[in-house]
C-alpha cells in the first residue's frame, strides 16, 4: 500500500520563487542544485547554502533494510520498522545515508519522508 506524502516543497533563489508545489524532495534538490537555490517546506528553510549542517530527520513509511552501500545488491545490515525516525546525513540518489556505511532506500519519498522541523533554523 502506497502512503501519501503530504510535503510540498518550494525552490527559492534570492527571494524569488523558482518553482512552487514540488511534491518530491529529490526533484526539488535537483532544481535547487542547478540554480544554486534553497528549498523550503511549510515556510521553513530545509536545504541550501544557508541551511544549518544538521542531520535532517526522516520518518520511515514501511519496514526497510539498512544496507552497507547505496545499492539494492548491497549487504543487509539490519531492518528498521515503519514509523522509525532517522537522522539523514546525506542523500545519494534515492538513498538516505543514516550513518557510516548505513543506507536506506527512500524511492523518491515512497518509503521515507522528511519531517519538516521548524527548529532547524
Amino acid at each position: 500500500m502506497k502512503m501519501a506524502n503530504n510535503k510540498i516543497y518550494s525552490v527559492i533563489k534570492d527571494g524569488v520563487i523558482l518553482k512552487n508545489g514540488i511534491k518530491n524532495l529529490v526533484s526539488a534538490k535537483e532544481l535547487a542544485k542547478k540554480e544554486n537555490a534553497e528549498i523550503y517546506c511549510d515556510g521553513v528553510l530545509i536545504w541550501g547554502p544557508e541551511a544549518e549542517k544538521k542531520p535532517v530527520k526522516y520518518r520511515l513509511k514501511t519496514l526497510l533494510n539498512v544496507r552497507k552501500e547505496p545499492s539494492l545488491e548491497s549487504e543487509i545490515l539490519r531492518t528498521m520498522n515503519a514509523g522509525t525516525v532517522v537522522d539523514v546525513l546525506e542523500i545519494v540518489d534515492d538513498w538516505l545515508k543514516i550513518g557510516k556505511g548505513a543506507y536506506v532506500f527512500s524511492n523518491g519519498g515512497i518509503f521515507a519522508e522528511e519531517i519538516c522541523n521548524e527548529n532547524r533554523l
